[in-house]
């Protein structure tokens, strides 16, 4: 294997990494804190949004700065990229993504007031904020199946929109469109659109998020599907 491929694939890790980290870092530290439910939404979308666009800046020119595997199947059907490299890719991600909830349960240890029970790790959950003290209600699980569709359908047109004319401001778009999908996700339970970043909190939370977990990865991959063939049907004509 070429030294380069390992390069894309420590590039893919430490991107999944860091996205990972630090947007479910600013979801625990807001349960914790309890922060106001505006402002909590507002942080986690902008940590999300930000630190991707931050990411593709960093590795977008050794990796494509994919680090979610639902944009990396897209790639793959697409013929964007090497099929060789799809397994390396989500594995490379799925690694990343638990070895930042990994750092981020250490860092939890031994804070007052902390429980994985009540606070989790920044995991996507099936409960909706419906009132302005915080209450939730449960979403029908259909209804999270469709958001993660839509949303991450969204979230990948841009991204071959973007990439495909070589736009300078590729990062800055699809850190924009990753906050704003979460802007309307976030509130309906948390907007996953990234199996490895749904997968990696759930297995330390166990319980409801690993339960649901199917939701945040079959969702996403056809929403990512679905948004590169958007971006085909369209540029086609």
């Amino acid at each position: 294997m070429a030294k380069s491929s390992y390069g894309k694939y420590l590039a893919e890790l430490i991107g999944t990494f860091a996205l990972v980290f630090i947007g479910t870092s600013v979801a625990t530290w807001a349960g914790l804190l309890n922060v106001g439910l505006g402002a909590g939404w507002l942080a986690v979308s902008f940590a999300f949004g930000m630190t991707l666009m931050a990411v593709v800046y960093a590795i977008g020119p050794i990796s494509g700065g994919h680090v979610n595997p639902a944009v990396t199947i897209a790639m793959a059907a697409s013929g964007r990229m090497n099929r060789k490299d799809v397994a390396p890719y989500l594995v490379a991600q799925v690694v990343g993504a638990v070895i930042a909830s990994a750092v981020l349960l250490l860092a939890t240890q031994g804070i007052p007031g902390y429980s994985m029970a009540a606070n989790g790790l920044g995991g996507n959950g099936t409960f909706a904020l419906v009132a302005p003290n915080g209450a939730q209600a449960p979403v029908a699980l259909a209804t999270l199946l469709i958001l993660e569709v839509v949303l991450t359908a969204l979230l990948v047109f841009v991204i071959f929109s973007v990439t495909s004319r070589k736009s300078e401001h590729a990062p800055l778009a699809m850190g924009f469109a990753l906050f704003m999908v979460h802007l309307v996700g976030v509130p309906l339970g948390s907007a996953g659109v990234n199996p490895a970043r749904s997968l990696a909190p759930a297995v330390f939370q166990q319980g409801v998020a690993l339960n649901n977990l199917w939701i945040f990865i079959i969702g996403p991959i056809i929403g990512g599907l679905a948004g590169w063939y958007i971006h085909k049907f369209i540029s086609e004509r």
